[in-house]
Formats: structure tokens, C-alpha cells, sequence
């Protein structure tokens, strides 16, 4: 039994050399890939052969790869073959396959939405299997077997203060030029400059350039370094600032640092696609990066990461290769195993969140937000089948107070689908808790299961609306409504400016703006200041929260908090003040928001629930929309408790008091403190 490692020079070469330490041996191990000094500093105590280069969608590169494929499957023995790309897979994994080879094509880490060209291609060759490293790409041919950066964890730092800041700048081994990055660090880095005149320390900076032509600037720089100096450098920087490319980003984490990182775009010809963007944005909510735009990192960016380290796990969980052929996988029992966990803390429930039925209402983040600030434990069962691969899960909360005892699935969530792909698995699942006689409610809007079930009835519904980011941004402009652009110039005339800001007072701002308006409009008290504050704790990591306030002038008129989770940007919660809604605030900030997930490679915006008896707000959110669905809530049938519809009307009547107009907005927010858990 012989393994095969394939890959490309790079960051390609990096995740494999990493991921096979991951990967249970399987006999001896032969490397192939391309001679520089990153291969064979890296693979010195390996047995390596070394081909050409073959280039970005050459088809020459891959036919030459093709005889020296047959010799090591003859020579050699070759029974299992792995690869992490580009066009050299190309050349090896079809004809290995073709030979009765076991093959695994395993994703680039860089690619999080969508595969790459050879990732497309091999997905159709019979007998290669294919990986993704995230879970909600999975599905179509594409299996999850885990991810690069699983091994990793973010830590504080500590480092105390030297007699200077010791930086490195790298924009990786890239044939792209990316001169952007290197101009914009100029005044920051340079003596006397921003870095130096805020801490008063010298600054020695490592300019790693590239092919960039940065002659011109007043900096010494050295365009290309072997990968073992680059490493040093790394371990004994200060600070580093690199682009988001995975080789380079390895290397920072390898050497314990927490790099700030900046995305090459492809219409400035830095990059053959947008892909870095949503490394970023992962590795950001990994809180293993700073994912900053170019000419937007300051000091304090630099000293947060300087203050933050990246450690490896000891134990870093396996790479899972599918070793069961279909067939053999299609004959085993369709009975899964249901296993009771903390969603907040299991790595099969995260699995599920990030797949394509969950949502932010699901994620890990949501959740502990939410128990943070009301005291919930959450329970969950997961069902694992045969081969040990997640088939569903189902999660919710058990509430006990003075309403009486009840589940939520989940509390203060628009929607927390179930993962159930088939009735028996939601059965499965829900069997001793939906008909324990404790009443339960919930709302889905994908799954279907749930709302065939007879032990449920239909309470009502909601509309969900959402806008695709699937075109370039002035398509998408043509897309809304003519009213809506319309209103965006009125906006833009009577002075309306947005900010985008993902800090905390932001947060705080807004839910001031939130209290007066759901008091003074709707006599409804609003969520604790501190349910906010958890969810900017739990979401701040990569920007992944973020409020957008419209000013007129000096003068806040409107906001609203978005959300980003698993490549969707969520509209949470949103307010304004009445006598400014005739400057189209509202409209300004949903194009905003539009704008701001485009340009962080986002799928979609996601606008979240309305009441159908609101006839103007879904108006509103039509305007912007091109999809549309509507989501089922859902709840267990049961005799009422009087009891219950008592407490209920004590309740409003107490709210109504809390929120008369003559009572002050911070008691109103208060109140909101003490009262909303209630509420669920």
C-alpha cells in the first residue's frame, strides 16, 4: 500500500504537507510536485519526485504529467493518491483513477463558497473523490471531511514591549503583482510614520514585495524570500500584514501570529479571481485574523494583532477520507444513532449550522448570544448514521418561569429550522420530546417534515424575503424596484450618509434609537442592551457584525444590525425615527448593506421576517427582494392554561405601563431588561 501526495508549489503544496499529518497513514508515502525552495526545504526527509511546473489551466502542463503517472503506478505500487490541487491533480488523479487507484481531491482552503476549475472538473470523474473544507459547501458530490485551519485556536499574546516594532509585510509567492497593498502601508510603516508616532517605538519592517514594481517607493524591499528566512522572520515579528492567501497565512499561523490581512482583487489584475475575500471573511470568524480593506488598517488594527496569538492543538482532529465505496455505503442500515449534545460546543452541531439548511439562528454564536442573556441551556440531538456521518439534528430550549414550562426552537430567532431530510430521521429526533406533553414551538422555513407532522398544527406564518448577489452591482441596482432607486437619489439629495461600523458603541447607539421607537410607536418594550453586547462579542471576530446608521448632518436617523454568517449577510434588527422617514433613510441603508455584501463576496442578503398583516413593511422589503417564502410557526397542540393567559395579560399590562409616554426611555430600556425573556 503506497500513498500518493500531489500538489502544486505554494499554498497548495502548505495545506497538504499540513492535512497529511491529519490523514491516517496508509503505508509508505511518495510526494510529487514542482522543484523550489519552499518543496524541498518542506519535503526534505521525504521521498519526493519532482516534475514541471504546469500552469494555471494548461493543458500541455497536465498532458505532460500523464507518463509520469503510469511509471509510478507501475514503479511504485500506487494504491491511494491525494491531492490538494491546481492543474496537477489534473494530470494524475483521473489516470490513477482510471487504474483502479483510490483517489481523494481535497479543496483549497482559499475556495469557501464555491470549488475551483480543477475542484469542477474532477467532481465529475468517476472514482475521485472530492472534499470541500467547509461544511455548507458540501452536498452534490462534495463531501466535508474537515478543515485546514481545525488545528488552529487564537489566544491572547502578552508579548511585552521591545525597544522597537518589528513588522513583516508579505504578499505571498504570487506571479500577481499587488502593488495596492505595498503603497498604501507606506505612511504607516515608515519612520516617522502613523506606527511610529503612536507608540513612539522604532518600526523595522520586512517588505516582501512580489513582482510589484514599488521602485519608486521609499522602502528597501526584497521581492522574494526563501521560505525558511520568510519563517524566521514571521516567529520574531511584532506585527505581520500579509494578503489573504493561504500559503502565506499558514506560514503566520505556524509561527504563532495572528496576521492582518488584505484581499487582492482581480479587477486590478492582483488575483485570477475574488476568492481571497472569502478566505478572510472564514478566517476572520475564526478570529485568526484582522480582515481589513486596503487603506482602512490603523495602529490600533496593528497593536490588536499584535496582541493576539495563534496555537496549534495538540491533537488537531483528523482529516475524515471517505474509504466506503457507494455502493457498500447504500446497502448499509438507514437507522441512525441519536446522540443528545451541547449545540454551543459540538463540533457536529457546528457541521450542521454552516451547511446548506442552517442559518445564523442555528450558528454557535447565536446561541450562546442568546443563552448569555437570558440564562438558557440549549439541548440538541444529533443523528449520526453508520459511517459516522451527521444525517440531522434538532435543537431547543427548555424554558421554565412564571408563563409556565415550554420548549422554543429557538428562542428570539426568525426561523431554526430542523436538519431533517426525511420524516423518519425528524421522527427520530423528536421522539419523547415533541410528545413529552410539554408544549413546544417553532418555525421553519426550508424544512418540510416538521410541518407534516401531526403532533403539530400550524400557528401562523410570516414572509421571508432575501436579494441573490448573483451579478456585478450596477445589475443588481437595475434589479430593485424603480421606486426603491428613486428613493436611493432622494436619499443621496436630502443628505443622507451611511456608516458602516462593526464596534460596540455602534451597537450601543442603536439600541437606544430602538428602545424610543418601539416605545413610542408600538408601546413594545425592546431586547436588553446586553443581548447586544453578547452578540457583538460573539460575532465581532471578521467584521461579522455590523451597523449601518444613516445620518442627516450631525444627526442619526435611522440604523439597523446586520449579521454575517456562512457567506449571507442577515438583517436583524432595525430602526428609525418617524418624522425623518420622508428622507428615505431606510432606503439608503438597505443599499448600503447591498453594496457592503458585494463587496465582501457575499450570496445573499437576507431581510428577515415580517408579519403578513404589515402590508407597508413587506412593500418595503419588495422593493429590494427577489426572493420570497414564507416561514410556518409551528406549535404542539395542547388544553390552554389559565394560569398562563393570566400571567400573559399581567404582562401587557405591565408593558403598557413601562412604555406610556410619560415614562422615561432609559426605565422603558430597563424594564426591557427585566422583562423580555418573557417574551420567548
Amino acid at each position: 500500500m503506497t500513498t500518493l501526495f500531489v500538489a502544486t508549489t505554494g499554498g497548495h503544496l502548505a495545506q497538504l504537507h499540513s492535512l497529511s499529518e491529519r490523514i491516517p497513514a496508509d503505508g509508505p508515502a511518495v510526494w510529487v510536485t514542482s522543484r523550489n525552495e519552499q518543496s524541498t526545504s518542506m519535503l526534505a526527509e521525504r521521498d519526493v519526485v519532482y516534475v514541471p511546473p504546469v500552469g494555471g489551466r494548461s493543458v500541455p502542463g497536465v498532458l505532460r504529467c500523464l507518463p509520469i503517472a503510469h511509471r509510478l503506478w507501475r514503479d511504485r505500487g500506487i494504491t491511494r493518491a491525494i491531492s490538494t490541487g491546481s492543474g496537477i491533480a489534473l494530470g494524475f488523479l483521473p489516470y490513477l483513477a482510471a487504474r483502479g487507484v483510490e483517489c481523494h481531491y481535497i479543496e483549497s482552503a482559499a475556495r469557501v463558497n464555491s470549488p475551483s476549475l480543477t475542484g469542477r472538473l474532477l467532481r465529475w470523474v468517476p472514482r475521485v473523490r472530492v472534499y470541500t473544507q467547509y461544511p455548507h459547501a458540501a452536498g452534490h458530490g462534495w463531501r466535508h471531511g474537515g478543515s485546514q485551519f481545525d488545528g488552529y485556536r487564537a489566544t491572547a499574546a502578552g508579548r511585552p514591549l521591545g525597544d522597537r516594532l518589528r513588522v513583516v509585510v508579505t504578499v505571498g509567492a504570487s506571479a500577481y503583482p499587488f502593488r495596492r497593498m505595498i503603497e498604501s502601508l507606506v505612511p504607516l510603516l515608515e519612520p516617522d510614520g502613523a506606527l511610529h508616532r503612536a507608540t513612539g517605538l522604532p518600526v523595522e519592517v520586512l517588505w516582501q514585495t512580489g513582482p510589484a514594481a514599488v521602485d519608486d517607493l521609499p522602502i528597501q524591499t526584497k521581492p522574494y524570500l526563501p521560505i525558511t528566512q520568510l519563517a524566521e522572520a514571521l516567529s520574531s515579528a511584532d506585527v505581520v500584514i500579509s494578503h489573504s492567501g493561504t500559503g502565506s497565512v499558514l506560514l503566520a499561523f505556524d509561527a504563532g501570529k495572528a496576521p492582518v490581512v488584505v484581499t487582492r482583487q482581480r479587477r486590478f489584475g492582483e488575483a485570477i479571481d475574488d476568492h481571497q475575500r472569502q478566505l478572510a471573511t472564514e478566517l476572520g470568524r475564526r478570529g485568526l485574523v484582522l480582515h481589513r480593506e486596503l487603506g482602512e488598517i490603523t495602529v490600533d488594527d496593528l497593536l490588536v494583532a499584535r496582541s493576539t496569538a495563534v496555537g496549534t492543538l495538540r491533537e488537531p482532529p483528523p482529516f475524515q477520507l471517505s474509504r466506503t465505496p457507494a455502493k457498500a455505503a447504500l446497502m448499509r442500515s438507514t437507522t441512525p444513532e441519536i446522540v443528545t449534545v451541547d449545540p454551543r460546543k459540538d463540533s457536529r452541531w457546528a457541521e450542521l449550522s454552516a451547511g446548506p439548511q442552517g442559518s445564523v439562528f442555528t450558528s454557535q454564536p447565536w446561541l450562546e448570544a442568546v443563552c448569555q442573556t437570558y440564562g438558557f441551556t440549549p439541548e440538541a440531538r444529533i443523528a449520526v448514521d453508520a459511517s459516522g456521518a451527521v444525517a440531522g439534528g434538532f435543537a431547543w430550549v427548555r424554558v421554565r418561569d412564571i408563563r409556565g414550562e415550554r420548549l422554543c426552537s429557538l428562542p428570539f430567532s426568525d426561523w431554526a429550522d430542523p436538519f431533517a431530510p426525511t420524516e423518519t430521521v425528524w421522527h427520530q429526533l423528536t421522539n419523547g420530546v415533541v410528545d413529552q406533553g410539554i408544549p413546544i414551538a417553532l418555525r421553519c422555513l426550508r424544512s418540510e417534515a416538521p410541518v407534516r407532522d401531526p403532533r403539530l398544527r400550524e400557528a401562523g406564518r410570516l414572509a421571508w424575503h432575501a436579494t441573490r448577489l448573483d451579478a456585478p452591482l450596477p445589475e443588481l441596482h437595475q434589479r430593485i424596484s424603480a421606486t426603491a432607486r428613486r428613493n436611493i437619489s432622494a436619499a443621496e439629495r436630502n443628505g443622507v450618509r451611511i456608516s458602516a461600523d462593526t464596534g460596540v458603541e455602534a451597537l450601543r447607539n442603536f439600541h437606544r434609537m430602538q428602545v424610543r421607537l418601539r416605545k413610542h410607536k408600538y408601546r413594545m418594550l425592546a431586547q436588553p442592551m446586553e443581548f447586544f453586547e453578547n452578540i457583538w462579542e460573539q460575532f465581532h471576530s471578521g467584521d461579522s457584525v455590523v451597523t449601518m446608521t444613516a445620518h442627516v448632518g450631525d444627526e442619526p436617523v435611522a440604523a439597523a444590525v446586520f449579521l454575517q454568517w456562512n457567506g449571507v449577510l442577515h438583517f436583524k434588527f432595525g430602526s428609525s425615527l418617524q418624522d425623518r422617514l420622508r428622507l428615505r433613510p431606510n432606503d439608503a441603508i438597505y443599499w448600503a448593506a447591498i453594496r457592503w455584501a458585494v463587496e465582501r463576496g457575499l450570496r445573499l442578503v437576507d431581510w428577515g421576517v415580517s408579519d403578513l398583516d404589515q402590508p407597508g413593511l413587506l412593500h418595503f422589503k419588495r422593493k429590494y427582494a427577489d426572493d420570497e417564502k414564507q416561514v410556518v410557526a409551528l406549535r404542539s397542540p395542547g388544553e390552554s392554561s389559565t394560569t398562563r393567559s393570566e400571567v400573559d395579560d399581567l404582562l401587557g399590562g405591565i408593558t403598557g405601563l413601562l412604555t406610556d409616554e410619560s415614562i422615561s426611555d432609559d426605565i422603558t430600556g430597563k424594564a426591557g431588561s427585566l422583562l423580555y425573556r418573557y417574551f420567548c
